[in-house]
């Protein structure tokens, strides 16, 4: 695989404990879930995920995330907005 530029695409390494591409929030998973990660074999999962499920699917990256530390995984947390395209 390779990206927009012809660059190998390496996939991500989650042992490593570096940050996920395009932000590290719940919000940013959640929005990577929802539009995808432009120039990237990563494509949007909108018309396959309810927004409730995407934001549910953040806990489950976070254990596969090494040195990920956060403070609640809570339901209670409410939905961001993201803009349709």
């Amino acid at each position: 695989m390779t990206d927009n530029n012809n660059q190998p695409i390496h996939p991500y390494d989650f042992q490593s404990g570096e940050r996920f591409k395009c932000g590290t929030t719940n919000t940013d998973l959640y929005k990577i879930f929802m539009t995808g990660l432009d120039g990237t074999p990563m494509p949007s999962f909108a018309d396959v995920l309810k927004p409730n499920e995407a934001w549910d699917l953040r806990p489950l990256l976070r254990t596969l995330q090494v040195t990920h530390k956060s403070p609640s995984f809570s339901s209670g947390n409410p939905l961001p907005r993201v803009r349709s395209s």
